[in-house]
């Protein structure tokens, strides 16, 4: 019984700190929106969030703290997914592909600039930005996916597995749009489509999986 309320305060306490992951997503938006209109000739329409950040831009301070705050922020969405999946395995995977996210934001947020010049093992500061953003773009995405197979079943409902689906889908179409330059005008617009949709998806999901009443039930 003592090991039964200890998975059950654990997991109180790793819900009260995923609140976190509910204030991510609302915190980016925030800073990435007053950034976009307080800096001069800045178009949400056809520049990515990463101009912003850039060493010349005059509010690069404050768009890096967007970056680097949500990036801290969304880790508590890891353990959350965790405790709320049906496998331990899954779970861990899935975790650890938050973390993953997480992280690329960190890195992508340091080597924010579209230089060529080389800083490490040869790459230069846009590439390094452009492969952590990649890394971390495939990683959530995966924890989608995997979510709707793994997740419990008083969250994986019919209507959050057409929402994730929905979303996953979309997620993809604003990604290639933007990754191939399909509509090289409405950049911008395609990275704020898929950086909505994965947020969307972050800030429902993690709603669901803190209501969820806690039951102490045995464990295996």
């Amino acid at each position: 019984m003592g090991r039964v309320k200890k998975y059950f305060y654990t997991d109180r306490l790793i819900k009260h700190i995923a609140v976190l992951s509910l204030i991510a997503p609302i915190y980016f938006i925030g800073v990435s929106t007053y950034a976009s209109i307080i800096t001069p000739d800045y178009s949400v329409i056809s520049q990515a969030y990463s101009v912003l950040a850039r060493h010349d831009m005059p509010n690069s301070t404050l768009m890096t703290a967007g970056f680097l705050g949500y990036a801290l922020m969304i880790q508590a969405l890891g353990p959350l997914l965790f405790i709320n999946s049906h496998s331990k395995n899954w779970g861990i995977v899935i975790w650890v592909l938050v973390f993953i996210y997480g992280v690329s934001g960190i890195f992508a947020s340091a080597y924010k600039d579209a230089s060529s010049e080389a800083t490490i093992w040869t790459l230069s500061e846009g590439l390094m930005h452009d492969l952590t953003s990649r890394i971390g773009f495939f990683a959530i995405l995966i924890a989608v996916i995997i979510s709707i197979k793994t997740m419990k079943k008083n969250i994986n409902t019919n209507v959050w597995k057409l929402f994730s689906t929905t979303i996953v889908i979309l997620t993809i179409g604003f990604a290639v749009s933007f990754g191939f330059h399909l509509l090289p005008n409405h950049r911008g617009l395609m990275q704020r489509g898929f950086f909505i949709t994965i947020m969307l998806w972050i800030l429902v999901t993690a709603t669901i999986s803190i209501l969820v009443k806690v039951k102490p039930t045995k464990t295996s």
